[in-house]
């Protein structure tokens, strides 16, 4: 493994995921921003949220990000389509990850 490129960026970047082929998401806790990269490292745009966010999971079949965010005790539901917050719903202290199970219906 190696460097192959890298970006400067403000705040406290906590984690990055891989949207597609073509995108990053980043989750920043200090600015409590969601940011889309290219590949290329070029900034898309930002969202700011609520909370501080630090874990992301992705729906499977639609263009849909839960948002852990840690001072709210919530999660969050950003649709990367148009990269605005459509929903949450509430979580124990801290949520720091989440994950993505099938209904039994």
């Amino acid at each position: 493994m190696k460097v192959v490129r890298s970006r400067t960026v403000g705040g406290d970047p906590l984690r990055v995921y891989t949207v597609d082929d073509e995108r990053l998401l980043v989750t920043d806790i200090v600015g409590r921003t969601l940011t889309l990269y290219s590949t290329t490292l070029r900034r898309i745009r930002s969202l700011r949220l609520e909370g501080i966010p630090a874990a992301v999971s992705f729906h499977p079949h639609r263009p849909l990000a839960y948002v852990s965010q840690l001072d709210t005790d919530s999660v969050a539901v950003v649709d990367l389509d148009r990269f605005s917050v459509i929903g949450g719903f509430g979580t124990g202290p801290e949520p720091d990850s989440s994950a993505l199970l099938p209904s039994a219906a």
